[in-house]
């Protein structure tokens, strides 16, 4: 009998000490394994969401810049002057006026410069009264609402004093350079737009 229980408590005892405790071991150290898997899980979880939000944004955001990118007029073989012209010209289709002469003024780098943008000016002069010349300027920016305009000088005409020589300066922003554009503007199709990839600065 004495024997007999002995063998039962060192059964018992190797029972404990070579399955119960490595159980309890693993399960535990298992049990740790799916919480950080969870977790793991759920941060992957918000980043994708995060991520579904911020790449929406950012489309919206290139459409944006697409749309207004479209005001900024590119170079015809190195020349703005052409289509600046056409387009003071076209300002002042029906309006009881005369431009004299539109020409190049210069270039300028707005913000200390080294930027995507630079400023053209083109001079131009017309004959024109007050009124006409106030609808010319509203035709002007309404065609394009970037440009600025600038450096105003009005002479009285004795021949016709309901008329003056007005001079000023028309600036449109043009860019820097056209070949570093960028990418998503460039693109074929605005429905193609860069993807931001995640833990990467756009």
């Amino acid at each position: 009998m004495v024997m007999g229980v002995v063998g039962g408590v060192g059964a018992i005892f190797a029972l404990i000490n070579f399955f119960i405790v490595p159980t309890i071991a693993d399960w535990k150290k298992d049990s740790a394994k799916a919480l950080e898997l969870e977790k793991k899980i759920r941060q992957d979880r918000d980043v994708i969401r995060t991520y579904g939000d911020y790449q929406k944004q950012l489309e919206q955001t290139q459409e944006s810049i697409r749309v207004v990118s479209s005001r900024i007029p590119m170079p015809v073989l190195g020349n703005y002057l052409l289509a600046m012209e056409d387009s003071v010209r076209a300002a002042a289709l029906g309006l009881d006026l005369v431009v004299k002469s539109v020409s190049d003024n210069d270039i300028i780098e707005p913000w200390g410069g080294a930027g995507l943008f630079k400023i053209y000016r083109v001079r131009v002069v017309i004959q024109s009264g007050y009124a006409e010349f106030i609808r010319f300027v509203s035709n002007i920016e309404t065609e394009n609402p970037l440009v600025s305009l600038g450096g105003v000088s009005i002479s009285a005409r004795a021949e016709t004093p309901e008329r003056h020589d007005i001079s000023f300066i028309v600036g449109w922003m043009i860019w820097a350079d056209p070949e570093k554009r960028p990418a998503f503007i460039t693109a074929v199709s605005s429905n193609a737009p860069i993807k931001a990839e995640i833990g990467n600065n756009p």
